[in-house]
């Protein structure tokens, strides 16, 4: 049985022990607009991808999150943070170049008000964090499974939106980890979704076809966050930390 542990603050300085996963939240309420965001560490791909969002709250989130990311990686793996090298792989998941012994997997999750990063030493991980706003049942139709579909309807109203985005999360998660993206669609595999119940991989069929029968957890940061994990394999232990900045 995996142990759920957390959110303790860390400034990333922490051992990683094999078959376990730690995952690493933030919050980016206190960003101030009019605040020079902090690009020293990121690489000149990042930088021109930080270029590239018009607006201020957008560059200081794509900044934090990147630069929190290297921090927390380089912790580690005892580099700097500038140093690390990414290389992108087909599905468009990043992984590191010439990692160390850890053979470090990782997965980096925002929202607009919370950053989500999911680290394991072996295990393949995938994260994704969403905040409640509203969704129009028609999103649901086109992108949810039968299944799913037929479990959301049986929630109460106040219920439904919280179901979802369960659902849309633990389902991005298992995407994000596959190194997939949207390219497969969303109704070719289905997840849980009702509160109260075990996070699962409960179905999959053409033309999905996963490299692992993927584990599923609620790594939620905070009560206006929905947040999902997806795992390889089973855990020996999830560590939840609160990022602080040295």
């Amino acid at each position: 049985m995996t142990v759920i542990t957390g959110w303790e603050n860390s400034t990333g300085q922490t051992s990683l022990l094999a078959e376990s996963v730690h995952v690493w939240a933030w919050g980016h309420e206190d960003l101030v607009t009019s605040t020079e965001p902090d690009i020293s560490c990121l690489d000149p791909d990042e930088i021109r991808r930080y270029r590239r969002f018009r607006f201020g709250p957008d560059q200081l989130r794509f900044a934090t999150c990147h630069g929190n990311m290297r921090r927390i990686l380089a912790g580690y793996l005892g580099q700097s943070p500038a140093a690390l090298v990414f290389a992108v792989g087909a599905g468009g998941k990043p992984a590191l170049v010439d990692s160390p012994a850890l053979r470090l997997q990782f997965n980096l999750s925002h929202s607009k008000n919370f950053g989500l990063l999911a680290v394991a030493p072996a295990l393949e991980v995938g994260v994704d964090v969403e905040e409640p706003r509203k969704i129009e049942p028609s999103l649901a139709e086109r992108y949810l499974s039968v299944v799913e579909l037929q479990m959301l309807s049986e929630l109460e109203d106040g219920e439904w939106l919280p179901g979802f985005l369960r659902c849309w999360t633990r389902k991005e998660a298992i995407l994000k980890a596959e190194g997939v993206g949207l390219r497969l669609p969303l109704d070719a595999f289905d997840v849980s979704l009702k509160a109260g119940t075990r996070p699962a991989l409960l179905g999959v069929r053409p033309p999905a076809a996963f490299r692992f029968p993927w584990q599923l957890f609620d790594v939620s940061p905070a009560e206006n966050a929905i947040a999902s994990l997806a795992v390889s394999g089973p855990p020996a232990s999830i560590n939840l930390f609160c990022y602080r900045t040295a």
